[in-house]
């Protein structure tokens, strides 16, 4: 079984496919053992995405920045990372690209 972490949890794609992950589908198939949701920030709108499976037994939501914090201890044990971090909203990349460009 495969402990996976998913980089932008609480965005639209992100949270989607954790609620992919934990449901009774791929569970059942004895795929995945463990999900790991790492998100930037803990806005309520963005935490409601994944309201119904915060508590899920097998399920962690852990918030860092992945531009500037630490995620080497959390790596450990992981066997696939899915990527589903990025900065969005065209028109403010136009304004400032550094931070689209660094996430």
């Amino acid at each position: 079984m495969k402990k996976i972490l998913v980089t932008g949890a609480l965005g639209f794609i992100g949270s989607h496919f954790v609620k992919y992950l934990l449901s009774s589908d791929v569970l059942n198939q004895k795929i995945v053992n463990t999900v790991i949701g790492l998100a930037r920030n803990s806005d309520q709108w963005a935490l409601n995405r994944l309201e119904d499976y915060r508590f899920h037994k097998n399920f962690r939501l852990v918030y860092v920045d992945l531009a500037t914090g630490d995620i080497s201890g959390i790596l450990e044990g992981v066997d696939i990372v899915v990527n589903c971090a990025a900065k969005t909203f065209v028109d403010h990349s136009i304004k400032d690209p550094e931070p689209f460009i660094s996430s």
